[in-house]
């Protein structure tokens, strides 16, 4: 079972910079998640990063049911609704999210949510995937630094349930 592998390989690698972007027209080079595609020496720190992780939790190519060195993840979560509050979660929602989340990773990954941010901005609410919005929103919002993991809820056009980026 390598998704857990690949989610902390694309944690890493697809937040390894903040996007620091001057110009809000820059596309070349965003991955799609608010932050500039990572450097040939951040990739390769990432790897090394996920070798040791799979030292210590991967046995004859099987992920450990259980380990000692869980993985903490701060995680912010980033609430877009609508003007007239359509899109609104409940904290119980969101409670409710993040411990789904450490129950499918107990042993491996605990995630820690250290703070939710919401915007009532039609143009951060309704999103298109890899659209104008969706970049400026998660530029504006994004949070931590490459070890961390940023959440957005919003309204998605073209009929998408929703969609995560990793390089």
């Amino acid at each position: 079972m390598r998704f857990p592998v690949a989610f902390l390989a694309g944690l890493l690698i697809s937040n390894c910079c903040v996007a620091q972007l001057e110009d809000t027209n820059v596309t070349e080079g965003w991955s799609g998640c608010g932050t500039h595609s990572p450097s040939e020496e951040q990739k390769t720190i990432a790897a090394g990063v996920v070798q040791r992780w799979e030292v210590n939790n991967v046995e004859n190519g099987r992920l450990r049911t259980a380990t000692s060195n869980v993985q903490k993840i701060d995680t912010y979560w980033h609430m877009m609704t609508a003007p007239n509050g359509e899109g609104k979660l409940s904290e119980k929602t969101i409670d409710k999210s993040i411990e789904h989340l450490n129950k499918s990773f107990k042993g491996h990954f605990s995630f820690n949510l250290l703070k939710t941010s919401t915007s009532n901005k039609k143009e951060h609410f309704e999103l298109k995937y890899g659209g104008k919005n969706e970049k400026d929103m998660k530029k504006m919002f994004r949070e931590g630094d490459c070890d961390t993991l940023n959440i957005y809820t919003a309204y998605t056009l073209n009929g998408v349930i929703g969609w995560g980026t990793f390089s």
